[in-house]
């Protein structure tokens, strides 16, 4: 044994929430929910433990949950990203999106269409590391 931990424990919390954050923002016919502020506490948390601040934590089993929990939950995304591919006017293209600037714009343009990716991305980084 390498002295690593091998039980799941919050492991199927990560699937959980990867599962319901996508319903929540790509599927509203299931009523899920999850504000912005749960998700990045529960990202933090995810961070923080893969950083071995609190010890040794199954960090690959965690991130095995989140991509297990994005990956349930990625038909209601492809039907998003299908349905917006379809329409006439380009997302981002608007008065409102041209005129805003800084932070703002850049988590509109670039963090939000894409936050499954960044945590599929987030969960890779933590495996290879480990």
């Amino acid at each position: 044994m390498d002295g690593r931990p091998n039980f799941g424990g919050i492991s199927v919390v990560y699937g959980v929430f990867g599962f319901v954050w996508m319903h929540a923002h790509y599927d509203r016919r299931h009523h899920y929910a999850i504000d912005d502020r749960d998700s990045l506490l529960i990202m933090l948390w995810f961070l923080a433990c893969a950083t071995g601040m609190f010890g040794p934590i199954a960090n690959i089993g965690h991130a095995g949950g989140l991509l297990a929990g994005l990956l349930l939950g990625l038909p209601p995304y492809v039907r998003r990203l299908r349905a917006r591919a379809h329409t006439r006017d380009s997302p981002g293209n608007d008065w409102a999106s041209i005129q805003m600037t800084g932070p703002r714009r850049f988590y509109r343009r670039i963090v939000a269409p894409y936050v499954p990716l960044w945590f599929v991305l987030l969960a890779a980084v933590v495996i290879v590391a480990e």
